[in-house]
């Protein structure tokens, strides 16, 4: 197996509320809010900002099912039989976005959170997802890698710490 696929598995197999970085707490926070009152959520951050992990968080604390591409929503409709779906790789674009939401409604599911880059120009709540200097050494703290070496920076992501660790020795 890949060391990118058994980091990740080690990431989803660990993963817990703790393991949140402060701006991924407080987005998801924000998300449940979100949720008591819209019925569709466009979570939206930069390339590495962690909106991938906050998705697996929200299946797992919501109950919601977590689909990682769009293309996988008819595949598993019948398995949509839950409360919330997350779907990750969203495009930003109008139409993508529209014909992801005709397939919801056919299919009765009651909340959506929609994952993409960008956000979506539509009139649906959305919700930023920031990646500060603190959620990098709460990454690197996550995933043991306390390296004095490996120094923190403003142009650092989550990407980059992950990627680190594949290229370790320890994956």
């Amino acid at each position: 197996m890949s060391s990118y696929l058994k980091l990740q598995n080690f990431i989803k197999a660990h993963a817990t509320l703790g393991w949140m970085t402060p701006s991924q707490r407080k987005t998801f926070d924000a998300i449940q809010n979100q949720l008591c009152v819209y019925h569709v959520i466009n979570l939206f951050g930069s390339h590495g900002c962690g909106k991938t992990f906050l998705g697996w968080m929200c299946h797992r604390e919501l109950i919601g099912i977590h689909l990682p591409h769009p293309s996988l929503l008819q595949r598993h409709a019948s398995l949509l039989s839950s409360s919330c779906v997350i779907i990750d790789n969203v495009q930003s674009s109008r139409h993508e976005f529209r014909q992801i939401l005709k397939e919801v409604q056919i299919l009765s599911i009651p909340k959506l959170i929609v994952i993409s880059q960008d956000p979506i120009t539509e009139q649906i709540a959305g919700i930023e997802l920031d990646c500060t200097e603190h959620d990098c050494e709460r990454v690197i703290h996550n995933l043991l890698l306390d390296n004095p070496r490996q120094k923190v920076t403003s142009q650092m992501n989550l990407w980059d710490i992950f990627y680190s660790k594949c290229n370790s020795q320890e994956f």
